[in-house]
């Protein structure tokens, strides 16, 4: 019997004794990481319809434009339409910008 407990005692501690690097740690992907970085963009929308959003957005004296894919999961606060002006969350996926929240701004009377 105590050739048994013996016995147990060394997997034990062999079980024990195992390095960390001999398991990989569990990460997620680079690609997946840069896909869930959030970005925010603020400009003026200049077309829209149930799947994107387009704005114009002015940063350092430039104007560019910046083209949104609207899903089930994008949060939209206030009316989206021409002229407006939005602030956009976003994240890049791949090749396209998908909006997580699209809020423009109150225009005053």
């Amino acid at each position: 019997m105590f050739r048994n407990v013996k016995g147990v005692a060394i997997l034990a501690m062999i079980l024990l004794a195992t390095p960390g690097w001999a398991f990989p740690a569990m990460s997620v992907p680079e690609t997946q990481q840069a896909t869930q970085e959030q970005k925010t963009a603020r400009g003026k929308v200049t077309a829209s319809d149930s799947a994107s959003l387009t704005l114009e957005v002015v940063e350092a004296g430039e104007t560019r434009t910046l083209k949104f894919d609207i899903t089930q999961e994008t949060r939209v606060e206030g009316e989206v339409k021409q002229g407006a002006q939005a602030t956009v969350v976003y994240r890049a996926e791949a090749s396209r910008n998908v909006a997580i929240s699209v809020t423009i701004a109150a225009t005053t009377p």
